[in-house]
């Protein structure tokens, strides 16, 4: 299956999230969420900042306690095993017992910008064992101009044409005034920003659309 065309949208919330612009106002390739005071800002919150490419997607299971008395750990989905024996089965890939310096080293924490508490405290709330996915973004290109949903002809179905009118919790189905398809995605700014200066790549969900799961 080719590579998923995603929008990320910018949620309305604190902190602010601006690209940052020199004396002549010109936009500079940085992003940030702090130190705006003094200098000419361009907010993004609120509007669709970015498009970029998912170009595969992981299924994990997490067992997370925040007391850390039992064992926590991360384990992937293994298709091969799963397929051989009729039912999901997991391989654990790390866990508590490592040191914390491998915990924080290891791929999937280093490139979704999160320690492992933040991880457990997102997908397990209220502790115990739950499954998320993992989208691998690429070819991230920033909007030279941000994109607003009344002012820019984002549908939810193409032949009904009926307008966003509001962006998703998640994540939605949308298609441009061309008929281009991609998939909207809401992330609070304190997470967009990592993903705008290149150091996120990987966004984690707990629920995702069918069609990014053909991409396992």
């Amino acid at each position: 299956m080719s590579k998923v065309k995603i929008l990320l949208y910018c949620t309305k919330g604190k902190p602010y999230l601006w690209q940052e612009r020199d004396e002549n106002n010109n936009k500079l390739n940085n992003f940030l969420t702090s130190n705006i005071f003094g200098k000419i800002v361009n907010f993004l919150n609120g509007k669709i900042v970015a498009e970029c490419e998912c170009e595969k997607v992981d299924y994990y299971q997490m067992e997370y306690h925040a007391n850390n008395l039992v064992m926590n750990d991360i384990s992937i989905y293994d298709k091969v095993e799963s397929e051989e024996w009729g039912y999901d089965c997991f391989n654990r890939v790390i866990s508590n017992e490592y040191s914390d310096e491998e915990i924080a080293n290891y791929p999937l924490l280093k490139k979704s910008c999160l320690t492992f508490d933040e991880l457990g405290s997102y997908v397990c709330p209220k502790g115990g064992v739950n499954n998320f996915y993992t989208l691998y973004l690429s070819n991230v290109k920033v909007l030279n101009n941000p994109l607003q949903f009344e002012k820019n002809f984002i549908y939810k179905d193409y032949k009904s044409n009926e307008l966003i009118t509001k962006a998703p919790q998640n994540m939605c189905n949308v298609y441009d005034r061309f008929g281009n398809h991609y998939i909207l995605i809401s992330i609070q700014p304190q997470h967009l920003v990592n993903i705008l200066n290149g150091k996120k790549t990987i966004e984690i969900r707990k629920s995702i659309l069918n069609l990014l799961k053909e991409t396992m």
